[in-house]
């Protein structure tokens, strides 16, 4: 297996794998396993006898009354009641939740028409007027996107980045912070190739997007002008899938000396604040101090997804004629990013560090990728156990469904899946589900988004009309803002934010605020009735007028702005 170092195949795809069958009786009884487990309930010839698949024989055996193989569809589902709206309201698709930090522990809520839009009478506290909570976005997804943002723009301070010898810039990159150990990194091979490799976030000049920087260390990789091309040439050639929603993509390579004033090669790839590995999460879970931490919960239900979605990839890099390869299908870089979508994050780098050597037989390597799948499956499911991977171990704890499905990817070149076609035949309900999940989420984003349009719409009102009311002056004129339509306005902003009681206690009804503001934004011709703070004038306005008056006092003071500074 070109691109594995000894002793690391993890998914047991290479004939050098240790401990457990070997590869070739692996596959023999994945084979086995696919001929008899038939999805949906049925083996071959009806037969319900329990089956044990044993890897010694390549074959497989009956005996006992008891089925091993009955129905556990649905095993491991998480199991969500059906509450408040803020308690299955989410950020992630298809109502799933996450119960701790960073996407662990995630479920699928439950499913279907209604789950995420509420009822009409969740937000409604009296006719006609609705709860402030329904105004604004949700919190969870609030502080989503805030910890996206935070992540995206963080920096280290002056002492920390001197400390690191990190530089402040690379060629059109800065606000540069490692995403991973700096000291081990720098001193050790990755897992699945044998050349140090930094990942760093960056952002770039140009565009102020964030970046993800991969630098491979010079002094093991030497940054020829044959590799850098070579570099160039695989981004070119992963361009065609590179927006895939499944793919990380590589946007450019380069070489550099500025940091540890060591050259080396740089590769550019899309940024996924928050994201983990799949073996950072359920095969090696260890926390910053080196200290083992708890697997995350692995549900069936979060198994089919992930399947669901390396299969969409798969069809999109196989049918441009690409493959994946055993390095880039490595749980190590395979991308976990929130809300529960799965990325191949290390594509066409393994094409960098190898090379092409001599024609490939590209169907092959594409079978490659069906077995590598499966094997990834296997030890997800497996791993969620507390288990070695075994399809002894997983007919034991999963569905026969998804036994069959594994088992059939495994064998691929034996009579399983020969394209993701078939993969994707077989998946057919699930591909459904997961589709419906989608949509589900698209129509909460949408609504959220809806709503913050809304207060988009309120804040420009609200920056209008503080621009013109209590104005020092304009143009020499110290009462500009005292006379006229600016008084009117003025009376406005009191009775939006000033009001007060019949003991004099202030008013904060930010219900009554928002529907002002808003008749005030549309020019309707309800009438409003404004009073000064002295009680000596009183004026009754329709909310037409105010929106004309706040027009032509923005629009005059337009018309005296200073020409050099941003437009208003």
């Amino acid at each position: 297996m070109d691109g594995l170092i000894d002793g690391d195949d993890t998914l047991g795809i290479s004939s050098s794998s240790t401990g457990g069958p070997s590869a070739s009786g692996m596959v023999d009884q994945a084979t086995a396993m696919f001929r008899a487990v038939q999805p949906f309930g049925e083996t071959t010839g009806g037969s319900t006898q329990r089956r044990s698949f044993g890897h010694d024989t390549g074959g497989y055996h009956t005996g006992g009354s008891s089925s091993m193989l009955g129905s556990k569809e649905g095993h491991g589902r998480a199991q969500v009641p059906r509450g408040s709206y803020h308690q299955q309201q989410s950020v992630g698709r298809g109502g799933r939740r996450g119960s701790r930090g960073r996407g662990r522990g995630r479920g699928r809520g439950p499913q279907g028409p209604g789950v995420h839009r509420p009822l009409i009478s969740t937000f409604m506290v009296d006719k006609g007027v609705r709860q402030l909570v329904g105004q604004f976005a949700s919190e969870t997804l609030v502080q989503t996107l805030q910890q996206h943002n935070y992540l995206c723009m963080s920096h280290l301070d002056e002492e920390t980045r001197t400390s690191l010898s990190i530089p402040e810039t690379i060629q059109s990159y800065h606000s540069i912070c490692p995403l991973e150990n700096f000291g081990t990194s720098m001193q050790q091979p990755s897992c699945v190739a044998s050349v140090p490799m930094l990942a760093m976030k960056a952002v770039h000049h140009g565009d102020g997007a964030a970046y993800m920087l991969r630098r491979f260390d010079g002094r093991h990789l030497v940054p020829t002008t044959e590799l850098l091309e070579r570099a160039k040439k695989a981004i070119d050639t992963w361009s065609t899938v590179a927006n895939h929603p499944n793919i990380v993509g590589m946007r450019e390579a380069f070489v550099s000396e500025e940091f540890m004033d060591t050259p080396s090669m740089f590769i550019s790839s899309d940024y996924h604040p928050g994201a983990c590995t799949l073996g950072q999460l359920y095969i090696n879970p260890v926390k910053d101090g080196g200290v083992q931490e708890e697997k995350p919960e692995l549900s069936e239900e979060m198994i089919w997804s992930y399947l669901v979605q390396m299969v969409c990839a798969l069809k999109a890099i196989h049918s441009a004629g690409l493959y994946v390869g055993p390095v880039a299908m490595h749980p190590s870089k395979i991308l976990l990013c929130s809300p529960d979508r799965i990325r191949f994050g290390f594509l066409g780098v393994a094409d960098v560090l190898v090379g092409q050597q001599g024609p490939v037989d590209v169907q092959a390597a594409q079978l490659l990728d069906l077995s590598a799948l499966g094997s990834l499956i296997l030890l997800l499911a497996c791993a969620a156990k507390n288990e070695r991977p075994s399809l002894d171990q997983m007919i034991v704890s999963y569905s026969r469904e998804l036994c069959h499905i594994v088992a059939g990817l495994i064998a691929s070149h034996k009579g399983g899946f020969q394209s993701w076609r078939n993969v994707a035949a077989a998946l057919g309900p699930r591909l459904l589900d997961e589709l419906g999940s989608n949509q589900s989420s698209v129509d909460t984003i949408a609504m959220e988004m809806t709503k913050e349009v809304e207060n988009g719409r309120i804040a420009r009102f609200l920056m209008k009309l503080n621009t013109v009311v209590d104005r020092a002056e304009l143009m020499g004129d110290t009462r500009w803002a005292e006379t006229g339509d600016r008084y009117l306005l003025k009376l406005f902003r009191d009775f939006l934010f000033h009001q007060v009681d019949d003991q004099g206690q202030p008013l904060n009804d930010w219900g009554m605020t928002i529907d002002a503001i808003n008749k005030a934004d549309a020019g309707l011709n309800e009438k409003v009735m404004l009073l000064s703070r002295d009680e000596t004038s009183m004026l009754v306005v329709s909310y037409a007028d105010i929106k004309r008056c706040l027009i032509a006092s923005y629009d005059e003071i337009k018309r005296h702005r200073n020409p050099y500074h941003t437009h208003m």
